[in-house]
């Protein structure tokens, strides 16, 4: 009889089960390099307070991938179904301003958590029936818009006041963007006056920079990256609407 014959069960000098399981590969686990927590054959990650893990089994690399992901507490608060513009905007929009056609707007939007949207809007003033705009999202660059994230497409205003949408399937993790326009008339749209100087400035302290601007684009698909302009104090109304948070 081969001898590994003899280890199987029902042999003469089967394993037992806890002999199997000593001869099973332990791990010592420390924290920050410091003395063993202890050996075993397990690890149990557990979920604290605003944390996730997420572990995916990868059999191809003999690996199991874990992502441990923090949720701002300022993420309960979000309602899945409305609309956020951005946050920087203190109190209501009440003003609103013609935004000059062919003229690239962009409006710094923080993201406090990771989040999927579907809807990227504008809230218009008055307007022209048959204005059309172009509306997107662009990553930061370090204070100014640099890279695009998507371009929403083309929306063939109607008249009156409200609301502008488009409809859009798109996560972003947590982070600064910011939500672009460009319409080839010009049309009225609400903004606010913000206090918070996030983008910093060179020359004061005084202002108050959240959006980019360029004096002249043409009208059609967003420039990818976006074009070199100024900055500027208000914070018009552009927002998106949001669908789902992990």
């Amino acid at each position: 009889m081969a001898s590994t014959d003899g280890h199987k069960i029902g042999g003469g000098d089967a394993f037992t089960v806890s002999d199997l399981l000593d001869a099973v590969a332990r791990v010592k686990v420390r924290k920050n390099t410091g003395s063993d927590i202890g050996i075993r054959r397990r690890l149990n990650l557990i979920e604290g307070q605003n944390i996730t893990v997420t572990m995916v089994d990868d059999p191809t690399d003999e690996e199991i991938d874990i992502t441990v992901e923090a949720i701002p507490a300022f993420g309960r608060f979000l309602k899945i179904g409305s609309y956020y513009r951005s946050l920087l905007m203190i109190g209501g929009a009440t003003n609103n301003e013609a935004l000059v056609a062919s003229k690239l707007y962009a409006v710094l939007y923080p993201v406090v958590q990771k989040s999927t949207f579907d809807r990227i809007a504008v809230h218009v003033y008055s307007t022209t029936a048959g204005n059309k705009i172009h509306l997107g999202i662009y990553n930061d660059g370090g204070g100014y818009p640099s890279s695009l994230v998507l371009d929403a497409g083309e929306l063939t205003l109607t008249a009156g006041a409200g609301i502008k949408e488009l409809t859009i399937n798109q996560q972003l993790d947590a982070g600064v963007y910011w939500l672009a326009i460009l319409g080839d008339a010009s049309n009225n749209i609400y903004y606010g006056i913000t206090n918070i100087n996030m983008i910093g400035s060179l020359t004061s302290m005084a202002g108050s920079p959240v959006i980019a601007t360029v004096i002249a684009q043409t009208y059609g698909a967003l420039p990818d990256p976006f074009p070199s302009g100024g900055v500027g104090a208000f914070a018009y109304a552009l927002g998106m609407r949001l669908a789902s948070v992990p």
